[in-house]
């Protein structure tokens, strides 16, 4: 009897932990941690890419204003590191987030005309310059 009584404690146990984890995890407070960590290091080669990844998080679970800070942040780390390329992908989905803001669209163009000019002939630079025409197409009257 006390045999069972264990097992079935461990199974809530576990299914509580299983749940929690990914509330607490995903939480304000959870990715607030993930960020000190990455301030705390960001001469480290790996963070951009983890500021990167918190950018896409906070954009995966609806938290725009957190995603543009995330993806602005990876995209200075990635200048710092010498690395245009991801800089402008980050910048790229900053102005894709930006859209999602209240009144972000006009924000989000002039950033899409930024990569435009700071990025010429990257691919990136081409999907900018679609997205701020899309955007010109939509504001008309």
């Amino acid at each position: 009897m006390a045999r069972e009584s264990s097992r079935k404690a461990f199974w809530i146990a576990l299914l509580a932990i299983l749940i929690v984890s990914p509330a607490l995890l995903l939480s304000n407070w959870g990715l607030g941690k993930v960020q000190q960590y990455i301030d705390r290091n960001t001469g480290e080669p790996w963070a951009a890419d983890w500021q990167y990844r918190l950018a896409e998080i906070y954009a995966w679970t609806v938290r725009p204003q957190q995603a543009v800070w995330c993806y602005e942040a990876a995209a200075d780390l990635y200048v710092r590191r010498g690395d245009r390329d991801s800089a402008a992908r980050a910048l790229y989905k900053r102005a894709v987030e930006m859209e999602n803001l209240p009144d972000g669209r006009s924000q989000a163009l002039a950033a899409y005309e930024a990569i435009e000019r700071e990025f010429p002939g990257h691919p990136v630079a081409e999907q900018a310059r679609g997205a701020a025409i899309r955007i010109r197409m939509m504001s008309r009257p």
